[in-house]
């Protein structure tokens, strides 16, 4: 395992028990080259959320906070308007 993998692995799983707490959700996992122990420096990290149903604004806002995030959103525009 690749020292990147082990150092995205750890910190990954402190995110997914923030999410183990939610009673809905059903299961968390880690996939992709993390996953496999063979991260590089170019990787990202991919987890997956499987829940019962999607959390409220105020649950993911909560996540994110527990984390020391900065909640942020993107507004998609049509073509042309500024």
């Amino acid at each position: 395992m690749t020292e990147k993998s082990e150092r995205c692995l750890a910190l990954s799983r402190q995110v997914l028990a923030v999410f183990d707490a939610w009673p809905s959700v059903v299961a968390t996992t880690i996939g992709g080259s993390v996953a496999r122990g063979v991260a590089d420096p170019c990787s990202d990290v991919d987890v997956f959320v499987y829940c019962d149903s999607l959390p409220s604004e105020e649950d993911s806002r909560e996540v994110v906070s527990t984390l020391g995030g900065e909640w942020w959103t993107r507004s998609i525009r049509k073509h042309g308007e500024a």
